[in-house]
This record gives structure tokens, C-alpha cells and sequence, in this order.
């Protein structure tokens, strides 16, 4: 078996995320060549127009793996098929029956009946709304505003998260306490071109959270179910490490998980990917909620440390430091050197992130001075005023 990189590109793209997007793929082949799986180099979509680098575009092997940075449907996938000249080419992530998801807008109903809404999104509404937080799913500022006026009935005094439905790292999330914070926020959405298609979701915001990223991996036929604990800074995921332990939440978390593939599995192909965020926390008036949170059907940052629980049975994990400005090599030699006597390694650098890798035992080093000062060094302020984080 081969692996081949699959990159989709637009203008639009945050640039924070295709080089990095790249590179963490490239690492993901890597990865897997510890299982045999050879590197054959990566397939760019730019806007319609493919272009094959690095390798013979010809590979001579029918059994290829396609490592997905989004979920695709399975039009695109023929597209791929025929470009390539390769039939039956298995993926690491999802191929869906030709509808787009929206991560995060597929796990409520609308605000009404009459709300309107796109036809993939039709077919598969309310699905596992049973495992989700109090919400509504909107695809116009109508809806937007009747499923804020109706949450702020239902509860009152609460604040409301809205998150775009292909939001990434926790961004594209507007908390709203009250009609002049959604007045700020709905000024954003109206420049936001996939209201109609991806939508948005209109959710109770939840605080003093712990939030678990849940996964069921199927690689090459082998099926397993991992745990991640996710970490946030500033609102933004900055990383997950691997939960070996499991009490009742965590085991409920892994059932949720595997309730939810059951019911998405009819709509989709290939769901070898299957990732969903669970939350556990309370409203702003102290009432505790706990659910699904977000979905993803496509390779994630917690891929990671997945393959290497897949591969090397060991339980670690990953933290990202995301830089405000262009990554140098002086920066770069300064966080490696803070980390000489540590076991924690920088396995991916892009133009603006860093990736780093640890054992858990490890952790700790994480709330040092020393590692802090460094972070503190390449990111310079809070992610909530990175312009990384802003379209």
C-alpha cells in the first residue's frame, strides 16, 4: 500500500492552515510507513485544477491510502480516481454521498419547520441531536436571531456561543451575553459566504469545561476507539493527550461516540475518521450540561498521537504554539534548546505553528517558567488577538 497527501485549496484559506495542513500530513505518511504504507507524494486541489507532486504520478499501485485534510464527497473522489488513473482508493478521514457537512451545525435541529435549509442538511437533520448541548442549527440572520431569542427565553440570563459551521481550533466562535454582543457579532456573519450552505450554530455556552475528543479509527481494518483530553488557551485548542484511564465519563464519552457513528454511517463512505468533541461543563448560572460539542470526518491534530497509540501502542501527546508572525530559524533553535532535557520533540514546523510531541509523563513541563517564557516569546500575545485567528 502507498499513501498519497490530499490538499484542497481556495483564495479564501486562512494562511495559518494549508502549510500547516501540509506538513502535518506529510507527517501523518511518515507515521504510517512505520506499517509499510510507502510515501507517494501529495495531490493539490486548486480550485478545480490538480496538481501531483513530488512523485511519479503513475504509481503502478492499485492499493492506495488518501489521506484527507476535509471530508470529501464522493463526486470529488471520482474526480481524484480519474486524475490519478487508480480505482478503489481507500481513505484516512471521510468521503461523504456528495452532501457538504457542516462540522458543527450538523448536531442541531433548526430554530422551525420553516427555517430554511440546504438539502444536505435536510436529509440528515436532527440526527444525534439526542447527544448535543441546548442549540439550533441556522442557515440565514433570520433564523440566527429566532434561535437567540428563543434560547434566551428558554434560558434565561445565559450566555450563547454562535460558531460557524467550518470553523477550525476553536475559532470562528462568538460568545453573546446580549443583543449588542449579537449585534457585533452577526456584523461578522454577514460577510461569512457559507452561511446558506454550512451554517451556524446557536448553542448554550458552557464554562469550567473539560472537553474530550473522542475517536474511532479504522486503518486498514483494524478498529480502534481512543481518548483525548483537549487543552484550550485563550479559547483556542492548542492540543490533546491520550486518556489511558477511563472512569464512567470517559466511558460514556467512547459510547456516544460509537452511538453517533451508527447513526451518520448510512449518510457516509469510508468513515475510517470518525472524531466527535464531547463537553462537560456549566452555563453562566451554574447549570451542567455535558455533549457533543462538534464532529469532524477528516484527519485532526489528535491524529497524531491516534496513530502512534495505532502503531506503537504508546500514549502520548500534542501541543501546538501558534506564532503571530513568520516562524525564523533563531525562534526555532531557542524552543529546541528549552527542550534539551526534556522528551518532549518539535515534530512539525510550518510558516507559523509549531507542533510538539510528548510523552504524558511529561505533561508538566507544559506549566513550567522556563517553557511559558518560551511560548510566550513566539506567540507574544493572547490567541484571542492573534490576527491568525481572524479571516
Amino acid at each position: 500500500m502507498k499513501s498519497i497527501v490530499y490538499i484542497k485549496k481556495s483564495e479564501n484559506d486562512y494562511k495559518i492552515l494549508i502549510d500547516y495542513f501540509l506538513r502535518r500530513s506529510i507527517y501523518f505518511q511518515k507515521q504510517l510507513s512505520q506499517l509499510g504504507i510507502k510515501r507517494a507524494g501529495y495531490l493539490i486541489n486548486f480550485e478545480g485544477e490538480f496538481q501531483y507532486t513530488h512523485f511519479d504520478k503513475y504509481t503502478n499501485d492499485s492499493d492506495i491510502l488518501l489521506i484527507l485534510d476535509n471530508t470529501i464527497p464522493s463526486s470529488e473522489l471520482e474526480e481524484i480516481e480519474k486524475y490519478l488513473e487508480i480505482k478503489n482508493i481507500k481513505v484516512l478521514g471521510c468521503v461523504v454521498d456528495n452532501y457538504y457537512y457542516g462540522d458543527k451545525t450538523i448536531l442541531h435541529d433548526t430554530v422551525s419547520t420553516h427555517a430554511y435549509s440546504p438539502k444536505w442538511y435536510s436529509n440528515i437533520r436532527n440526527s444525534i441531536s439526542q447527544f448535543t448541548i441546548p442549540g439550533y442549527t441556522c442557515f440565514d440572520i433570520e433564523s440566527i436571531e429566532m434561535a437567540f431569542n428563543t434560547l434566551a427565553e428558554e434560558y434565561p440570563g445565559e450566555a450563547i456561543r454562535l460558531k460557524l459551521g467550518n470553523g477550525n481550533n476553536g475559532i470562528d466562535h462568538y460568545v453573546v451575553n446580549d443583543r449588542n454582543d449579537l449585534f457585533l457579532a452577526m456584523k461578522v456573519i454577514n460577510t461569512y459566504k457559507q452561511l446558506d450552505s454550512s451554517g451556524v450554530s446557536v448553542e448554550l455556552n458552557l464554562e469550567n469545561t473539560i472537553t474530550y475528543g473522542v475517536t474511532r479509527l479504522n486503518l486498514d481494518g483494524k478498529i480502534i476507539n481512543t481518548l483525548g483530553k483537549q487543552t484550550f488557551i485563550d479559547g483556542v485548542y492548542v492540543g490533546s493527550e491520550i486518556i489511558e484511564e477511563r472512569g464512567e465519563f470517559e466511558k460514556e464519552a467512547i459510547q456516544i461516540c460509537n452511538e453517533a457513528y451508527k447513526i451518520l454511517k448510512p449518510f457516509g463512505q469510508q468513515l475510517n475518521r470518525f472524531n466527535v468533541d464531547i463537553i462537560a461543563g456549566t452555563t453562566k448560572n451554574n447549570k451542567r450540561f455535558n455533549g457533543i460539542i462538534d464532529l469532524s470526518l477528516r484527519i485532526g491534530s489528535a491524529t497524531y498521537i491516534e496513530l502512534e497509540k495505532v502503531i506503537n501502542n504508546r500514549a502520548t501527546g500534542i501541543y501546538h504554539i501558534y506564532s503571530k508572525k513568520k516562524i525564523t530559524k533563531e525562534i526555532t533553535e531557542s524552543l529546541k534548546k528549552s527542550l534539551v532535557d526534556t522528551n518532549i520533540e518539535v515534530i512539525v514546523k510550518s510558516k507559523y505553528v509549531f507542533t510538539l510531541k510528548y510523552p504524558i509523563k511529561d505533561s508538566d513541563y507544559f506549566n513550567s517558567k522556563k517553557f511559558k517564557n518560551i511560548e510566550y516569546e513566539i506567540k507574544e500575545i493572547n490567541y484571542y488577538k492573534n490576527p491568525l485567528f481572524r479571516r
